[in-house]
């Protein structure tokens, strides 16, 4: 599982990504980019899912603000 947040927004999918790219490019801005990814070794892709789902919702419950629109985005971008 992972997702690409560039500057403040999540974004998914490659035409998402570079058009997210371009708007930054035309404004002059250069955005931070950050790849996350959660994964699991297993078999059982139900419940490495549900692991995975666990831990990414502990994860959000644990960060403070900043680091939370950093790693999650920002909700209301």
């Amino acid at each position: 599982m992972y997702w690409i947040v560039i500057g403040r927004r999540v974004v998914s999918g490659r035409f998402q990504r570079k058009l997210e790219q371009l708007k930054y490019g035309l404004t002059g801005k250069i955005p931070d980019g950050m790849l996350v990814r959660v994964s699991s070794i297993g078999r059982d892709e139900a419940r490495n899912l549900s692991r995975q789902d666990s831990f990414i919702r502990d994860l959000y419950g644990a960060l403070d603000k900043g680091a939370l629109e950093r790693v999650m985005g920002d909700a209301s971008y």
